[in-house]
């Protein structure tokens, strides 16, 4: 028997504040979920932004809602990466 089907992963990005704002998004994010997301859900600082994988879109709807609630993003930049789910 072949290897299970990879999953649809998905990409997005959320423009921060700065790149110490997007740092903190994605060490944020590494210590709420750790190893429990698994591979198919990451967030790594790349500059300004954040680039968010996912398979479930739940994802980077609550990366986008946190880091616009603890001001490491626009409401504005959270609302585009939400609008684009």
């Amino acid at each position: 028997m072949g290897q299970p089907a990879l999953p649809n992963l998905r990409v997005t990005r959320l423009m921060c504040l700065s790149e110490q704002d997007a740092a903190a998004v994605a060490a944020k994010v590494a210590e709420y979920v750790g190893d429990r997301a698994g591979p198919d859900h990451t967030v790594v600082a790349d500059g300004h932004a954040v680039e968010i994988t996912y398979f479930d879109k739940r994802f980077p709807l609550d990366v986008a809602d946190m880091a616009a609630e603890e001001q490491h993003a626009s409401d504005d930049a959270a609302a585009r990466v939400i609008a684009s789910l």
